[in-house]
C-alpha cells in the first residue's frame, strides 16, 4: 500500500515540478518531458505490466491539463511503458548511459507520434520542426541522470520508513 501511495505522489510531484519548469526555466518555448522520464524509470525498475498502468495514469493526467488531443499521451506513455518495461531487468539501468539512451529513444518515438496524432486530428498545427523536436529531446535527457538519481533516493527512503513501520 505504501508503494502505491509513494508511486502516486511521485507522479503529482512530477507534475508540479514539470509545470514549474514550464513557466520558469524554458528553453526557447520547450520544457523537459520528467513525466516521461518518470514512466521509463517506473518501466525499468517494475516491469512492463507497472510501466504500462503508471505511463496510463500519467498520460491521462498530463491529457487532463493539455489543450490537445485528449488521450494522446495516455496512450503513447502506455505503449512506452510496455516497450520499455520488456527490457526490464535485461539492461543494466543502474547506469546513466543506458538510462540516457532509453530516455532519448523514448522521448524520440513519443514526439514524433504526438505531433503526427496532432497533425492528423489538429491540421492547422505546425508541428513538425526537426530542430525543435531534438532541442526538446536533448533538453530532456539533461534531466535524465538527476530525475533517476531523485526517484532512486526517494524508493531507498520510503522503503526504508516502511520497513520502521511493520516493527511497531
Amino acid at each position: 500500500m505504501i508503494d502505491i501511495f509513494s508511486v502516486f505522489i511521485v507522479m503529482i510531484l512530477t507534475l508540479i515540478v514539470q509545470s514549474m519548469i514550464s513557466m520558469y526555466f524554458p528553453l526557447y518555448g520547450m520544457v523537459p518531458d520528467l513525466m516521461l522520464v518518470s514512466v521509463v524509470y517506473f518501466s525499468l525498475r517494475k516491469g512492463t505490466v507497472f510501466g504500462e498502468a503508471y505511463g496510463f495514469f500519467s498520460g491521462i493526467l498530463l491529457d487532463v491539463f493539455s489543450l490537445q488531443v485528449f488521450g494522446a499521451r495516455a496512450v503513447i506513455f502506455t505503449v512506452i511503458g510496455y516497450l520499455v518495461g520488456r527490457y526490464s531487468h535485461k539492461l543494466d539501468e543502474t547506469k546513466v548511459r543506458v538510462q540516457v539512451i532509453i530516455c532519448f529513444m523514448s522521448m524520440l518515438f513519443y514526439l514524433l507520434v504526438f505531433n503526427l496524432i496532432c497533425a492528423v486530428f489538429l491540421p492547422r498545427s505546425n508541428v513538425f520542426h526537426i530542430y525543435a523536436l531534438l532541442t526538446e529531446v536533448i533538453y530532456t535527457s539533461v534531466f535524465v541522470p538527476l530525475v533517476f538519481g531523485l526517484l532512486n533516493i526517494w524508493f531507498r527512503k520510503t522503503r526504508k520508513w516502511s520497513g520502521k513501520a511493520n516493527r511497531i
